[in-house]
């Protein structure tokens, strides 16, 4: 998994096909938090979802804001539009 924090905006991304963020989110929300020392609140989370972990080809990729409205365990996707600095600093991943 890779991510990236801009301003109060953290996108991550699956690196590889074993498992999709989807089904790991709240795990990866977490460690990027306690990695960050903050608390969940405190950023605004995006799913990068890419061909790497999803039946997707190369350059397809969706982007979904993560809201815990119900709590950390039950999060669900609202698809946002991805910003052109995430699309260059996840290129690689994009393909």
């Amino acid at each position: 998994m890779l991510y990236v924090i801009i301003d109060d905006r953290c996108t991550f991304t699956g690196i590889t096909q074993t498992t999709s963020t989807i089904n790991v989110a709240e795990r990866i929300v977490e460690a990027i938090a306690r990695a960050e020392g903050v608390t969940i609140e405190v950023l605004k989370f995006f799913d990068l979802q890419t061909h790497l972990g999803y039946g997707k080809r190369p350059g397809e990729f969706e982007y979904d804001r993560l809201s815990f409205d119900q709590g950390l365990y039950d999060p669900s996707w609202q698809p946002a539009e991805c910003p052109s600095e995430i699309r260059q600093l996840f290129a690689n991943q994009i393909g």
